[in-house]
């Protein structure tokens, strides 16, 4: 039987900060994205409601199958779970070294969470408040896509099997992941510091497109919506942009009421709403 592998000490740094970013427009190589304005009013989400969890620092946002909402607060050493309201609050935590710093839905009651300060990834049961299991290995973002986990480890992103197995390992090609997420065809969609873009590399580390708005600054969270689309939220500009699949088109979708500082985004399928968390703010678009 095959040994889940297990990686050395993770040096990453999880800490980034917004001056590692420039403030300069594409280079002329990249791809030419055609950017749609505002004005196409059907594509543009509305403010649907917003509230603020106290003494909470969110780090990462995913919202259930049943429109239950999971936060990952890094500063406080726990999962938060709350309804679309900021309400039914609680919390799930653990002592020694439990930070959760980034998660993804595996399916209608399990997370997985990574742990950048013990070098794991924990599959946690959000229903039951049970941790089935821990995973040795260095991490910093983790994605779940069909089985697998698309874990950061520093400069890489190793693909790893539920069972703890490596299975690939992903180069970025001379950039480094603030953030991540996998789409459904299984391309990695990534933020990168010390650029303004959305790049999608596929499983070998091949760089598919890169995408830029003219409105997007220090972009952050990344997810995909129902229709294929990946949505950008920026820190910078406090905006969310959508890129069509093959990163050729970009419109801005929403506008946020506050400056942001490093906010994250999730898709909620069954209401078609998009929900993103910063500090202790969650805002709900529609």
């Amino acid at each position: 039987m095959t040994e889940p592998y297990k990686y050395g000490q993770n040096t990453d740094v999880f800490d980034i900060q917004k001056d590692d970013l420039p403030r300069n427009t594409p280079e002329s190589s990249e791809l030419n994205t055609y950017y749609d304005t505002d004005e196409r009013l059907d594509k543009v989400y509305k403010l649907e409601t917003t509230f603020i969890l106290p003494s909470t620092d969110i780090s990462d946002i995913k919202v259930m199958e049943d429109g239950m909402i999971v936060i990952a607060d890094f500063q406080r050493s726990s999962l938060v779970v709350c309804d679309k309201k900021g309400e039914q609050l609680r919390r799930i935590g653990v002592t020694n070294g439990w930070r959760p710093f980034r998660l993804d839905v595996v399916d209608y009651s399990d997370v997985v969470v990574s742990l950048p300060e013990r070098n794991e990834v924990m599959q946690v049961d959000i229903r039951r408040n049970d941790i089935k299991k821990h995973i040795v290995t260095g991490c910093r973002n983790v994605s779940y896509h069909e089985g697998e986990m698309f874990v950061q480890s520093n400069e890489k992103i190793n693909v790893i099997a539920m069972n703890g197995v490596l299975k690939d390992t992903i180069t970025p090609p001379n950039f480094y992941p603030i953030y991540y997420h996998v789409s459904e065809t299984g391309d990695v969609l990534c933020t990168a510091r010390g650029k303004n873009d959305l790049i999608c590399i596929n499983r070998h580390g091949v760089v598919q497109y890169t995408a830029h708005a003219p409105r997007i600054l220090f972009p952050y969270g990344i997810t995909t919506d129902s229709k294929g689309n990946t949505l950008v939220v920026s820190a910078g500009s406090s905006n969310v942009h959508a890129f069509s699949p093959d990163g050729r088109h970009a419109w801005l979708i929403a506008k946020l009421p506050v400056n942001l500082e490093f906010p994250t985004i999730c898709f909620y399928t069954n209401s078609q709403s998009i929900i993103i968390g910063d500090k202790d703010q969650v805002f709900i678009y529609k």
